[in-house]
């Protein structure tokens, strides 16, 4: 994660953001006597919302922990979509 400050982000905004876009990389812009602001791709936003989204649940969040468990233990068969 990178940080700058307002000033130097205005300066360098194309940089920035391809940085951003580029490497998925989140960017922290420190503003004085303000709160800080994190510039994300817009990919990266709706994930979190996705994920957000999905843990919402608590029955869904234990079903997703549990299925993250068995992947990670190798208890997990991959199927390809047409043999489904």
């Amino acid at each position: 994660m990178t940080a700058t400050t307002i000033t130097d982000f205005r300066e360098k905004l194309k940089e920035y953001l391809d940085r951003v876009l580029d490497n998925q990389e989140a960017l922290i812009i420190s503003r004085p006597k303000k709160s800080n602001v994190v510039v994300i791709s817009q990919e990266e936003y709706e994930s979190l919302r996705e994920t957000a989204y999905l843990l919402s649940s608590p029955k869904n969040a234990v079903r997703l922990q549990e299925a993250l468990q068995q992947w990670e233990q190798g208890k997990t068969v991959q199927k390809n979509l047409a043999d489904l």
